[in-house]
């Protein structure tokens, strides 16, 4: 995985570098190798904020965190992208899961089906003339 680094109002030093790309390596075994992930590093007055952004092979994963110290935010943010990756990769496989499909033979069999008479009833009819029909 390609990485590049971004700062705004933040001293990066080679141990910093070294820290990131050590924890982006666990995301290497999501992506293939011509992934890119984009790491900008902002110093504010709350604290320090990670924002690191992921594109791989169609798609593109975005985790942005904020917190005192820049590993602990970093640590967050990877936490982040892990459990977005996860949610991506299930949704796909449940995607790709076969659904059953009906055959011709099961619905044929359905319809053949030999229906139970469960009542008989009998009336007795009595004929009538054409004027009692009118009649009534």
């Amino acid at each position: 995985m390609k990485i590049k680094f971004n700062a705004r109002k933040y001293r990066l030093t080679d141990d910093v570098k070294q820290r990131f790309e050590k924890k982006l390596a666990k995301l290497d075994k999501f992506f293939y190798k011509d992934a890119e992930a984009i790491v900008s590093l902002y110093k504010e007055k709350i604290g320090e904020r990670v924002e690191i952004t992921v594109h791989g092979k169609g798609t593109l994963f975005r985790a942005e965190e904020t917190d005192t110290d820049a590993a602990c935010a970093l640590d967050k943010a990877v936490d982040v992208l892990e459990r977005q990756i996860r949610k991506n990769r299930t949704r796909l496989e449940k995607r790709k899961q076969i659904q059953p499909v009906t055959s011709e033979e099961d619905t044929l069999y359905e319809e053949n089906k030999e229906f139970k008479i469960s009542k008989v009833k009998k009336f007795v009819l009595d004929s009538m003339t054409v004027e009692e029909a009118i009649l009534q």
